[in-house]
């Protein structure tokens, strides 16, 4: 099992063994993190706060 953690703050966003796609946003600081199998590593996107 690998961890996915937000590409920001670095708070753990869960565990995968096998995965094409997942995209996840951060409780914490409201990152959209994106894996995929085409782009590796993780790659963040910072959304804007309210």
């Amino acid at each position: 099992m690998q961890e996915f953690r937000c590409e920001s703050c670095r708070k753990l966003l869960g565990k995968y063994a096998d995965c094409r796609y997942l995209e996840i946003k951060c409780p914490r600081c409201n990152t959209i993190n994106v894996l995929s199998a085409i782009r590796q590593p993780q790659a963040a996107i910072q959304t804007k706060k309210a």
